[in-house]
């Protein structure tokens, strides 16, 4: 009797619990999750949820077709949950020369689009936006197997799995836009 009780128990606190409290990482994973080929991955993951976000809000602001905002809507939902779900590692992420050379790279790009007329901006912001998803997906499917924490091969699989997700929305958007 004793024994089912806490059996109930268990079980009704580990359904209770959101999975994000049962993900993040603890003991040697936690330790493993700040190596810093993981460390790394998640910076640059950050940075590209970061730019995202920023992209995102700028078609929000500019005159766009409803697919587009819908879609800039969603990105930005998306990669904020992102955040989300990486704050909940409990792993910091830490700024390399790396990271501000992909930072500066993705903010003159944003300079130029936010300096488009509404015309070229669209397809110029479909287009950058669609291979940078194809080409970071690819890259976090090839980093995750690789991961030290376990934790953090979860995160990266999941993101790139999302990242595929979002590239298909893209493509087919990029497709409508030119008529294909």
């Amino acid at each position: 009797m004793i024994r089912t009780a806490t059996s109930i128990a268990l079980l009704a606190l580990v359904f209770a619990l959101p999975p994000a409290a049962y993900s993040a990482p603890s003991g040697a994973d936690a330790h493993d999750a700040s190596r810093p080929a993981d460390e790394a991955s998640l910076a640059d993951v950050h940075a590209f949820n970061l730019q995202q976000i920023k992209l995102s809000e700028l078609v929000l602001r500019r005159p766009a077709s409803r697919d587009v905002q819908a879609i800039a809507d969603r990105l930005k939902r998306e990669h904020l949950q992102n955040e989300q779900r990486l704050a909940a590692l409990g792993i910091k992420t830490k700024s390399s020369d790396a990271d501000r050379q992909f930072t500066s790279s993705l903010d003159d790009e944003y300079q130029k689009l936010e300096q488009m007329p509404p015309g070229d901006f669209e397809a110029a912001y479909l287009g950058k936006l669609t291979d940078r998803y194809a080409r970071f997906q690819e890259e976090l499917t090839h980093r995750a197997p690789i991961a030290h924490s376990g934790a953090v091969r979860t995160y990266l699989s999941q993101t790139a799995r999302e990242l595929h997700d979002q590239y298909s929305a893209l493509r087919s958007l990029q497709k409508a836009a030119i008529g294909q």
